[in-house]
């Protein structure tokens, strides 16, 4: 049997190396993972009572917000686009359909929901009404809550016709009001805090309702587009802005988000909702940056899917439909 010579010697010896590291890369990161998952679940202990889900909606935004028990009341807060539109053409499914048909209302049937008790309209941007005709046209929905403003748009005709058409109860949310969501569990509309014209990016994205859900110790907040301007304003809750999970405001954008109102907030988790492949290049790395700076999880529907969280108003648990933690 021949011996091997010295540069074979190195080299099945850097093989070696080799896939020892791989291995032990791979093997980091399924620990690692694990680890994530279970520092920032805080699995529930007892019967959830609460479910909330970030739906992919390609570039826009569409939460499912579930009473678990009770009445089973529903919120649904926007609609996601109306993906035939051609700014949002690159994240459609099919072309000519809405989310509202191939995700939204699809979602609701698979969970058994037959009525929308809340439709709330963060603001008026084709992104987040887009769907609204095919809904009220296609599913029960209690009452729908507008931000107020004129904001003219074929989006907005679209959506306003569809509301004279079905007759639903039509409303403008109010800051501090509270909308019946069952027992221990509080849905309140608390932004935004004036009437936003002038401000720097865009006076439609301030004017976006925002809305907190709170179960037991566990908290959710929900904000349309909402940019620096309304989120100053907001810091004046001070320590009762605190909250579990927040939904990034303007979908990661450089708009949103600022250092000042995360300080306040301190989520645990950050959910982005953003197009795959968007042409905005939301989320922007930055603003990831900030959320887990200070030690939050970070998901996104664009590399996540759907994104559920349930609680039991002590811990939560979070699942995604592709993977897990980024």
């Amino acid at each position: 049997m021949s011996k091997k010579s010295g540069p074979a010697k190195i080299f099945t010896a850097l093989a070696l190396l080799f896939t020892a590291a791989v291995l032990l890369f791979f093997s980091f990161s399924v620990r690692f993972s694990s680890f994530r998952r279970d520092l920032f679940g805080r699995e529930a202990m007892g019967e959830p009572v609460l479910e909330v889900t970030f739906l992919y909606v390609g570039q826009g935004d569409a939460v499912v917000i579930r009473e678990l028990g009770g009445r089973g009341r529903v919120m649904l807060i926007d609609t996601g686009p109306n993906a035939a539109a051609d700014e949002f053409a690159a994240a459609v499914p099919v072309k000519g359909s809405t989310y509202a048909a191939t995700t939204i209302i699809p979602y609701l049937e698979e969970k058994g929901v037959e009525r929308i008790d809340y439709l709330v309209l963060t603001h008026k941007h084709g992104d987040h009404i887009g769907g609204v005709p095919y809904i009220l046209r296609n599913f029960d929905v209690g009452a729908v809550y507008d931000n107020g403003t004129e904001y003219p748009s074929p989006y907005t005709e679209e959506y306003l016709k569809a509301v004279r058409e079905t007759g639903v109860d039509f409303r403008v949310a109010r800051t501090g009001d509270t909308l019946p969501f069952g027992e221990n569990i509080t849905a309140q509309f608390i932004g935004p805090l004036r009437r936003y014209q002038g401000t720097l990016y865009s006076d439609e994205n301030c004017n976006s309702i925002v809305t907190r859900v709170v179960a037991g110790d566990i908290s959710f907040i929900v904000a349309g587009d909402m940019e620096i301007a309304a989120e100053l304003d907001l810091m004046a809750y001070g320590e009762d802005l605190r909250t579990t999970v927040l939904m990034a405001p303007h979908h990661g954008s450089h708009s949103s988000s600022s250092r000042p109102f995360l300080n306040y907030v301190r989520p645990e988790v950050g959910v982005f909702s953003a197009g795959r492949n968007n042409r905005y290049s939301l989320p922007a790395y930055e603003v990831i940056r900030r959320y887990e700076d200070m030690g939050a999880a970070v998901y996104r529907t664009d590399m996540n899917g759907n994104i559920t969280i349930v609680t039991d108003g002590r811990g939560y648990r979070v699942s995604t439909e592709i993977g897990g933690l980024n």
